[in-house]
């Protein structure tokens, strides 16, 4: 079940980063979504995300499928897995063609129940740059290397300024609300949250730098990191 989430909610996300935008008239869109997704708590229902999306307008932007009270937004994804109902869907900014930034929710269901609950948010902004991603406005300073397992402070102390800088792209998954305190116990709910940074070195080079969450340490660190192509 938990390989399942995964490869699904991988697969859309892959599909969302093959796409950059532009940079123009991106501002409002990048602040409209980062106030959604941190208005946004995993184990919410429909309604209360359409509270956070639409405000008091909310009541208007649902329908039936299924048996089940939706939103009214097209799904990029749908399945069923032993009884476990799944939506995913992406909200982009519709100003642009080539959308800029995209928002992510994935739902679940109890094991065969009809009321969906957010397990997952994600948030991507991209850009028209030569990474195609919004850059930190950090530096890594000459000389400085990243590893995996560094924290967060760690890796502060390796680029110029305080704080990481802007980021390119959060997500947070918890599926506890769609598991029984049974299945809970058993292993079936995850908990992950991570976010990403693309750095520039003193040497013109980008790194695309990947940290996760670690519950036990109560800090975020590096899992993955990779050197970007930049486009001519």
């Amino acid at each position: 079940m938990q390989k399942w989430i995964k490869s699904s909610l991988i697969c859309l996300m892959a599909i969302v980063l093959l796409g950059s935008g532009t940079v123009s008239a991106a501002t409002k869109a990048e602040t409209l979504a980062t106030s959604q997704y941190k208005g946004l708590k995993n184990g919410m229902t429909m309604q209360q995300v359409a509270q956070v999306l639409y405000g008091k307008s909310y009541q208007k932007h649902f329908k039936k499928r299924n048996g089940s009270t939706v939103l009214k937004l097209p799904i990029n994804f749908e399945g069923d897995e032993e009884g476990h109902k799944q939506l995913i869907h992406v909200l982009s900014d519709s100003t642009t063609t080539h959308p800029p930034t995209e928002l992510v929710l994935q739902f679940m269901t109890k094991q065969k129940s009809t009321k969906y609950r957010l397990v997952t948010k994600g948030l991507f902004i991209e850009r028209k740059t030569k990474t195609g991603y919004r850059e930190s406005t950090r530096l890594l300073v000459k000389g400085a290397t990243l590893q995996n397992g560094m924290t967060e402070k760690e890796m502060d102390a390796k680029l110029t300024g305080k704080g990481l800088g802007n980021w390119t792209m959060l997500g947070h998954m918890d599926t506890a609300s769609a598991y029984t305190l049974d299945e809970q116990k058993r292993g079936f709910a995850e908990v992950s949250r991570i976010k990403e940074y693309v750095f520039k070195s003193t040497t013109n080079k980008w790194k695309h730098v990947k940290l996760t969450y670690n519950e036990q340490a109560k800090t975020y660190e590096i899992s993955d990191m990779r050197t970007i192509k930049t486009k001519n």
